[in-house]
């Protein structure tokens, strides 16, 4: 007697969107930029819309998950959570890395942005990006874990521009070592970073300026 078969339930909007926004609409296996999509339910079972139970997979790859027989090895469950949670996390540093802003999925539903902003620092904790946690809660406006997380990636170690930046947003640049400005000031010197140096004297100036210290002991060079 035939199986009867599975009737695919139409996945709601919202679930859908927060799939692709974040596989950045490409495929979590492949990863190839500009192909044709499609939502997949991970465990083949169409009703089953929880976020933790979609993939976003080009039509090449899903057709990968429906192989049965012969000696080609299934794509299967296990192997697409592996794919796609590891892409969600490179998806989520690349966009955390150049500060852009969470987009909109649903410009009319601060609900809908809330639940990304959290599902993606609920990724970076579980790897313990805690540099990247300080760059999305910075950009998200939340000063409180911002500082947490600055704390954390610094005892973690980070490159001198990071703790320098860092620092700064906070007002507190007087916290970082002064054999670390010398450095950055030498290495930008080299890349003839000429904006970035000037931008960086300014801070220091501003920061002498602040502190009630002699000028002698706050000389960086």
């Amino acid at each position: 007697m035939a199986k009867n078969k599975k009737t695919r339930a139409t996945i709601p909007g919202p679930l859908a969107a927060k799939a692709l926004f974040f596989s950045d609409r490409t495929c979590c296996v492949c990863r190839v930029k500009g192909k044709s999509v499609q939502v997949h339910h991970i465990d083949e079972d169409p009703s089953n819309n929880r976020i933790e139970n979609l993939g976003v997979l080009c039509l090449e790859c899903h057709t990968e998950t429906q192989v049965s027989g012969g000696f080609r090895r299934k794509l299967d469950a296990e192997q697409v959570i592996l794919y796609r949670n590891d892409w969600f996390v490179l998806v989520a540093r690349e966009r955390a890395a150049n500060l852009g802003r969470l987009p909109d999925t649903n410009p009319s539903s601060d609900l809908i942005e809330l639940e990304l902003a959290t599902s993606i620092a609920e990724i970076y904790r579980e790897r313990e990006e805690y540099e990247l946690l300080a760059l999305h809660y910075m950009e998200v406006g939340n000063d409180e874990l911002r500082d947490k997380y600055i704390e954390l990636a610094i005892n973690q170690g980070i490159e001198d521009e990071a703790l320098i930046s860092f620092r700064a947003t906070q007002g507190k640049l007087s916290l970082v070592p002064k054999n670390v400005i010398r450095r950055r000031i030498k290495d930008l010197e080299v890349e003839n970073a000429f904006f970035s140096l000037g931008r960086l004297y300014r801070e220091t100036v501003n920061m002498k300026r602040r502190s009630k210290q002699p000028a002698k002991e706050q000389n960086w060079r």
